[in-house]
């Protein structure tokens, strides 16, 4: 495993996140607003390329019951309020067409 990564970052030049779950990134989203829900802390996005194929995909959804809930909310607000954008981690497509997500990356 580690000889793999060091590969990927010698031919890359660059380290790239890696995730064991099934999922997408995308490309730097621009957050527009931040709306707490029923069951999933939403966040309203422009400039998603939609890899998931979802059909509202500038509403990311990360649902309470997922184990990394309070550090994707907090990275969210944090990018909100200091005007940053960022990439998640797609993992599907809920019920009413919105994106379920498992992970954030602020730019810097």
């Amino acid at each position: 495993m580690m000889v793999r990564f060091a590969m990927a970052v010698g031919l890359a030049g660059v380290a790239i996140p890696v995730s064991a779950a099934p999922g997408w990134g995308t490309n730097m989203l621009t957050i527009e607003s931040v709306v707490p829900t029923d069951g999933a802390f939403r966040f309203i996005v422009s400039g998603n390329d939609n890899p998931a194929g979802c059909s509202y995909p500038e509403w990311l959804n990360v649902d309470f019951d997922n184990p990394g809930y309070e550090a994707i909310s907090s990275a969210v607000i944090t990018a909100f309020a200091q005007g940053k954008k960022l990439r998640a981690w797609q993992h599907a497509c809920r019920p009413d067409g919105s994106v379920t997500i498992n992970a954030v990356w602020i730019d810097k």
